[in-house]
């Protein structure tokens, strides 16, 4: 057995900002429907309208959520003639994806443009509106979610333009998956058009080149003699569980934690002890390092990632003395006993950068 309930509004959370799962909606300042409930007319254009008689006013008030063809989605209306109580919206968009059957690709997001339109253009100037139509005071924000976590929140705070074309720009987000949440501080407007200005990339390697398992890799970095990375004491090395000589100064690493990397001001002897046999060394940093000692010079890996570059150079056989390194900013500094495959230092960055080295770095 069913029951209807035609006294009652109920408000469901979408986000936990909102709070959580259903709730009614209470209040004088939302339209609450008498017994006769939702009312459905067709107009003079054959247009079916949903029309709703408060009974906190005996007003009867449209309550469209109608869609209109061509456009992304509905709009809500507010309730007319009461301060505070303008409706926020959101619209989810369904997420960009790298090829899924090329894993090796990334998307690197650069420029979005909402288009906006006023509901009723004839409001233009009205009370409570301003001179486009527009709800007086709405302004639209852009939240990007990289990997299904929030990458950056992008702000609009001044006017709309005149077009509605609302322009995100002067930022990066980089990943596999990347989803669009279009926001907006009150209702009564339509959003015709979301596009976006993205460059699709390969990754480092080919698809016959990353076909290990990630025991594989870690296997391979396992093999190591020296490693200072990611802890509360800077200059930490884990190998030989001792912290070496020097000044450092935290700072936050390509990793995206805060004071994961760290900063010296002048030459880093590294103590490192002398080896014979095949070797990586693997560095990040913010400028080419001089590492005195190192018998190969340094090779860059891959695109730079908000300032951090990284650096390895190896040998198959050769006698690695004790290294010293110039003043720099540096993150991860790792000795293997072996020559990595260009796989496994492509896994390393990448779980550096998108995964914030939860999978191969120290935690942090």
């Amino acid at each position: 057995m069913s029951k209807v309930l035609q006294r009652l509004t109920l408000r469901l959370a979408v986000d936990p900002t909102q709070g959580r799962g259903w709730s009614e909606y209470e209040g004088d300042d939302w339209v609450n429907p008498t017994f006769n409930g939702i009312l459905t007319l067709v107009d003079d254009n054959n247009v079916r309208r949903q029309v709703i008689e408060d009974r906190n006013d005996d007003t009867i008030y449209e309550f469209g959520t109608w869609d209109t063809i061509g456009e992304i989605g509905p709009s809500w209306v507010d309730k007319r003639d009461v301060q505070d109580t303008e409706i926020a919206t959101q619209q989810w968009f369904g997420e960009v994806l790298a090829n899924s059957k090329e894993f090796q690709k990334k998307i690197e997001e650069m420029v979005s443009h909402l288009q906006v339109r006023p509901q009723n253009p004839y409001n233009k100037g009205d009370q409570l509106y301003d001179s486009e139509g527009y709800r007086t005071g709405q302004s639209f924000s852009l939240d990007v979610y990289a990997e299904g976590s929030l990458a950056r929140a992008l702000a609009q705070a001044g006017a709309i333009p005149q077009d509605g074309d609302i322009t995100y720009s002067g930022y990066t987000i980089k990943g596999r998956r990347i989803m669009f949440v279009a926001k907006s501080t009150t209702s009564e407007f339509h959003g015709s058009e979301i596009s976006h200005k993205m460059v699709l990339k390969p990754k480092q390697g080919t698809v016959a080149e990353r076909t290990m398992t990630r025991d594989t890799v870690e296997l391979a970095l396992a093999s190591k003699y020296y490693h200072i990375s990611r802890d509360t004491s800077l200059l930490f090395e884990r190998v030989s569980r001792g912290t070496i000589a020097g000044t450092a100064t935290a700072t936050d690493g390509p990793d995206s934690r805060t004071g994961s990397g760290f900063v010296v001001t002048a030459a880093l002897p590294l103590t490192n002890t002398v080896f014979t046999g095949a070797y990586t060394f693997i560095v990040w940093s913010k400028a080419l390092p001089t590492v005195t000692g190192l018998p190969v010079a340094l090779t860059a890996y891959g695109d730079p990632e908000d300032g951090w570059q990284m650096y390895y150079a190896q040998e198959a056989a050769n006698t690695l003395p004790a290294l010293t390194l110039s003043a720099g900013s540096y993150f991860d500094i790792r000795i293997s006993q072996s020559v990595l495959s260009e796989t496994t230092i492509d896994e390393l960055r990448e779980d550096t950068i998108y995964n914030k080295g939860n999978g191969l770095l120290p935690v942090f």
